[in-house]
């Protein structure tokens, strides 16, 4: 429906067709100068009333597929910035999590040997410990964010498969 629009025209010469073939089916006298101009006009009358019921509904189509658009860019957009939101808070909870791991190794290495090698594997226990959960939360993060696209695309595919075409007769 999109670029094979019909035209009026098209349209008056499919009614009048038509009309002429029915016209010449049935076991009525010879169509009369008089009867061949009603049928022309009303033929023209459809063809302006179908043209622009067409019309209508072609740019209601356009009209909410452009609405579906803005949509789905919002609600792409908020989970970009929900994710981006999620990975700087796992960067910092990481950076923080390490400083503290840093510090307490420092301060028990001045201790004896035995204190030493407990500190490193406190701290060693500590980065692994902050890598699972930033790698969890950023998976966690990918995953809302690849939902959310989901759920956008799974809408814009309920209302386009919603919205009415108007069907055409040849």
């Amino acid at each position: 429906m999109e670029k094979a629009k019909l035209s009026k025209k098209k349209i008056k010469g499919l009614i009048t067709d038509s009309v002429k073939d029915v016209m010449g089916k049935l076991d009525l006298p010879k169509v009369t100068k008089k009867a061949k101009k009603i049928v022309d006009k009303t033929s023209e009358k459809l063809a302006s009333e179908f043209s622009g019921i067409i019309d209508k509904a072609v740019k209601k189509q356009k009209k909410i597929l452009k609405s579906l658009a803005k949509v789905e860019k919002k609600l792409i957009g908020k989970a970009i910035k929900a994710e981006k939101k999620l990975l700087a808070k796992t960067e910092k909870v990481q950076k923080k999590l390490t400083s503290k791991a840093k510090k307490e190794e420092k301060k028990l290495a001045a201790k004896a040997t035995k204190a030493k090698t407990a500190v490193k594997a406190k701290a060693t226990k500590a980065k692994t410990a902050v890598k699972a959960k930033a790698t969890k939360a950023k998976t966690a993060v990918k995953a809302k964010a690849a939902k959310a696209k989901t759920a956008v695309k799974a809408k814009a595919t309920k209302v386009k498969s919603a919205s009415v075409e108007p069907k055409v007769e040849k």
